[in-house]
């Protein structure tokens, strides 16, 4: 059952609609990797690999018929709360809410709470568990995909639907350089290449996507390069921003950015 702060959505009138970036993946704090100037190290030790706070939605309707409180005492409610626990279907976060976007109609009001995780955990949702994911195999070899050798397909249940591959540096930006070898030349603009792909699943059981959402959170969250094989190539990578989960019914569109590392 939804609850906030310990009580259920129809304590304060509310009813779910639907979340918004609830599966996301945090991005990394502080820098990911050194620049030597004649080469890129990424920081992957565990002692290197802190997450960022993050944000996600969730929007509600507050039906006048649920209760006797007035819409203004219920967001007063709301924004008064500290940190507290928000029980979902996608599992128990400790949230504070960041602000609330009221749209009104005739019989009550639509609500987007924006709310904010500070410390983002990668939990397993336990409750309900209906099986594992069904093995489902990529449609051709072209398309085929593992992370240190695991298949994305037979283990998360994800079909691919794109793999693309940056051969050039995108979103260069200005950083500060050090190095110890001043014969060689610096570049003021520099970044990885990247290994970008998309994969869908499709769920009958909100507990299990939520449970191989979070599988696949720590497999990438693990310290040192994860080998990422696609078309016979097998690429270093490490992750820096996160990922975004849309959730559509009972699909859920995962976007995925990896960095190349090439300094081996």
């Amino acid at each position: 059952m939804e609850k906030i702060n310990n009580k259920p959505l129809s304590y304060y009138g509310l009813v779910l609609m639907s979340y918004e970036g609830i599966l996301n993946m945090p991005s990394r704090m502080g820098s990911t990797f050194y620049d030597w100037g004649d080469y890129l190290q990424p920081l992957t030790d565990k002692d290197d690999i802190f997450w960022a706070e993050r944000d996600f939605k969730m929007n509600v309707f507050f039906d006048t018929r649920l209760t006797s409180k007035s819409l203004t005492d219920v967001i007063s409610e709301l924004k008064n709360l500290a940190e507290f626990q928000l029980n979902s279907k996608y599992g128990k976060y400790i949230v504070t809410i960041k602000s609330i976007v009221t749209k009104k109609y005739s019989n009550g009001a639509k609500l987007t709470i924006l709310l904010n995780e500070n410390q983002p955990k990668f939990e397993i949702v336990t409750d309900n568990i209906v099986g594992s994911a069904k093995p489902i195999l990529n449609p051709t070899p072209s398309e085929h995909l593992t992370i240190d050798g695991i298949d994305l397909g037979y283990k998360f249940g994800f079909v691919i639907n794109s793999i693309k591959t940056l051969d050039y540096l995108p979103n260069s930006k200005q950083l500060n350089t050090t190095t110890f070898n001043q014969s060689k030349p610096i570049s003021n603009y520099r970044n990885f290449k990247v290994f970008q792909f998309q994969v869908t699943k499709i769920f009958d059981d909100v507990p299990e996507l939520a449970e191989k959402t979070a599988e696949f959170k720590r497999l990438l969250a693990k310290s040192g390069l994860r080998n990422v094989s696609s078309r016979n190539k097998i690429y270093k990578c490490f992750l820096t921003d996160g990922f975004s989960v849309v959730i559509k019914g009972n699909s859920a569109k995962f976007n995925v950015k990896l960095n190349i590392d090439e300094s081996l």
